[in-house]
């Protein structure tokens, strides 16, 4: 504790007050923002008030930017671009470091372990943020079969066919340019391994790595059945779901 949640709905500040026409394609632009702090603990109630216990807090800011702009093209077609990004703050980072000192560790069995090297990590107080972004576009339609019987209980079936194409943009946060990650020595032979400044424990989490440049589609079906019925006087009519949900789905990664 404390826990903080600061979150607004969806606003269209280009959108006219007054409708007249057909609204401009800027009218439908719309922006979102939230705010999140977070705190936590986990140590014994013992030493809960103790100095030492400061430094087992993890706590951090969140912050998410959204804005998109949806469209309607060939007057069934919906494309909607739009544009991610967050900001994580947290204000402990770690750095780590090669100690090629050779360490001795007695075993229980009288045997003794030789350790020639290895890392160490020191947590540091600093203002620390992680800021990522991506750019997406997604465009979908709706499509409506009808089938009708002639004769018997069953009057019609509908198949309602929603298909959906995606694709999402972000960089390598991994790179060297954003500094999220550093490299450091990690074996006594040489080796190099890749860690985050960000301390273990990050509440929101640390940006990944790698680029993404991502293609989704989805293919969703439902079915409807219209039987006789003999409850409605009016019309003699029922709809019964058949399948409610039978989706397809996948992606690829280019750059992977």
């Amino acid at each position: 504790l404390p826990n903080i949640h600061l979150g607004m709905s969806r606003v269209t500040p280009f959108k006219s007050k007054i409708q007249t026409g057909t609204p401009k394609w800027y009218e439908s632009i719309g922006f979102t923002y939230s705010l999140d702090f977070q705190n936590t603990v986990s140590t014994y109630d013992s030493i809960l008030f103790n100095a030492s216990t400061a430094n087992k807090f993890s706590f951090g800011v969140n912050q998410n930017f959204s804005v998109d702009a949806p469209l309607k093209i060939l007057k069934y077609i919906n494309i909607t671009p739009s544009f991610s990004y967050q900001e994580r703050t947290y204000f402990k980072g770690i750095n780590e470091r090669w100690d090629p000192d050779t360490v001795y560790h007695a075993r229980s069995d009288g045997g003794v372990d030789t350790i020639r090297g290895q890392i160490k990590t020191d947590t540091v107080w600093r203002f620390n943020s992680a800021r990522n972004f991506s750019a997406q576009i997604n465009m979908n339609t709706k499509v409506v079969g009808i089938y009708k019987f002639t004769s018997g209980k069953i009057k019609a079936i509908r198949h309602i066919f929603t298909p959906n194409v995606g694709f999402a943009y972000s960089p390598d946060f991994g790179s060297d340019r954003f500094k999220y990650y550093k490299s450091v020595q990690s074996s006594a032979a040489g080796d190099i391994a890749r860690y985050s400044v960000f301390e273990p424990t990050a509440v929101y989490g640390i940006p990944g790595q790698g680029s993404v440049a991502q293609l989704n589609w989805s293919l969703n079906n439902s079915f409807e059945m219209k039987t006789y019925s003999k409850k409605d006087t009016v019309n003699h009519e029922q709809k019964v779901g058949l399948l409610d949900q039978v989706n397809l789905s996948g992606g690829y990664n280019f750059i992977a």
